[in-house]
């Protein structure tokens, strides 16, 4: 009798996790995700794509295909999942994490900076992936790090990324005592397309944005 039961328990955990593992753009059928230009280039490739193979297809048509089957995705996902609700509450699985919709042709990348005198320019002390500007990259370079700061190169969560630039110089006023000022900021690296890429040799970087700025003294 125990090890039916045990069997039972089993095989409804298993049914909650895939019920919930079930393939649907949460989060993703949206008007504002569907104005966002990565994901207007993104259906325009894709038209383009069907194109090529003899499908008469416009962006705008598969766009709005797309928006159809994905809310209906939406839909069924919330109706499966509902009579789960609780145990995902009571036991901690949920899915907090899911795969990328689509890739954003503007990523960006963290940046620090520190000014060592009041007068001087600014110099680099951490430059995402860089191995020449690796203050604390342990750090900032681990991957759920990068996965906080992801959702900043989209400018999404101003107000967690106020609150990491803080933290930044808190830990900056301690590690560099020589420092007089800290800046932090988000730095765009928009992706060129394979001719771009071809004649620059390199992914350009673009245009900064949410400068911070800190007084170090202030904080010690």
């Amino acid at each position: 009798m125990g090890n039916h039961l045990r069997a039972i328990l089993v095989l409804l955990h298993l049914l909650a996790i895939c019920t919930l593992a079930l393939p649907a753009p949460v989060g993703g059928i949206n008007e504002r995700s569907y104005k966002d230009p990565s994901l207007q280039a993104t259906f325009g490739d894709y038209a383009k794509a069907l194109q090529a193979v003899g499908l008469d297809i416009s962006r705008k048509e598969l766009q709005d295909r797309a928006w159809v089957v994905g809310k209906a995705m939406v839909d069924f996902h919330n109706a499966a999942k509902k009579p789960f609700m609780p145990y995902y509450q009571a036991t901690g699985t949920w899915q907090g994490w899911r795969m990328f919709g689509y890739v954003s042709r503007k990523p960006a990348r963290l940046e620090v900076y520190a000014r060592m005198a009041e007068n001087e320019d600014w110099q680099p002390i951490f430059i995402a992936r860089s191995s020449e500007w690796d203050w604390r990259a342990t750090q900032l370079d681990q991957e759920r790090m990068r996965g906080l700061v992801n959702d900043h190169s989209w400018r999404r969560g101003k107000g967690r990324y106020l609150e990491l630039s803080r933290w930044l110089a808190r830990q900056a006023a301690a590690d560099l005592p020589q420092a007089h000022a800290l800046k932090v900021q988000m730095r765009s690296l928009p992706l060129p397309s394979p001719e771009q890429l071809r004649e620059q040799g390199a992914v350009l970087p673009g245009d900064a944005f949410w400068e911070v700025e800190f007084d170090l003294a202030e904080l010690r």
